[in-house]
């Protein structure tokens, strides 16, 4: 019965696709971070910088305008905000723009740029 086999190897393809859907979809739900829709930016001065070279900034403390504090991780250089030019932004008090994201408990930025 040639028919017979050619119906049950298009169920096992089919099935397999299935699988293989479910698999990445699963996979792809793991690794999205918690809260990773909850982005935003701050515009503020920069009151501390922590860094573990001279050019890894580790951590970014800024008061917004209404005299908030936010503090963020940092993962990147991002362009010539190096900590050197983040302290200079600190002693000049020239606002910078912060762009990120929630991980959890935690805001890690994912950009920083001067404010206009």
């Amino acid at each position: 019965m040639p028919g017979g086999e050619a119906r049950r190897d298009n169920r096992a393809v089919k099935s397999t696709g299935l699988m293989a859907a479910l698999v990445l979809l699963a996979a792809a739900a793991l690794a999205a971070p918690a809260g990773c829709g909850d982005a935003g930016s701050v515009r503020g001065r920069i009151v501390e910088v922590e860094s573990d070279g001279v050019l890894s900034p580790r951590s970014v403390a800024v008061i917004d305008v209404d005299g908030r504090r936010w503090e963020f991780e940092v993962s990147d250089v991002f362009g010539h905000f190096t900590p050197a030019h983040l302290r200079q932004h600190m002693l000049s008090g020239e606002e910078v723009e912060v762009s990120y994201r929630r991980e959890g408990s935690r805001l890690v930025a994912h950009g920083i740029e001067d404010s206009p």
